[in-house]
């Protein structure tokens, strides 16, 4: 049986609250079953290095992926001047290219 891919982003490179609750919900996924690819901040690249130490692949994206901040609590209206913003600053990520070669 072929294994499936999972992507999973994460937001930011220095360890903390996110990082550490991401690391356990990626080390409850049977590993038999999926392979799993972190896109991760790489700037600065503690979180990098610690899901390399665990044995993920990761795809390291400089400051990127850029958040999505209509989705954590800190945009109020989405079709704010901010939120246009925020909008950009994804679409520039270019993650999406970073993917596509995974």
């Amino acid at each position: 049986m072929t294994k499936k891919k999972l992507l999973f982003f994460h937001h930011c490179g220095t360890v903390g609250g996110a990082g550490i609750s991401g690391l356990n919900f990626l080390n409850s996924i049977p590993k038999d079953l999926y392979e799993v690819i972190v896109c991760s901040v790489s700037n600065p690249n503690n979180m990098v290095c610690i899901f390399r130490e665990n044995g993920y692949k990761v795809i390291e994206g400089g400051n990127y992926p850029a958040s999505f901040t209509h989705c954590v609590g800190s945009e109020k209206f989405a079709l704010s001047l901010k939120a246009f913003i925020n909008y950009r600053t994804v679409n520039k990520s270019k993650v999406f290219d970073v993917i596509l070669g995974w």
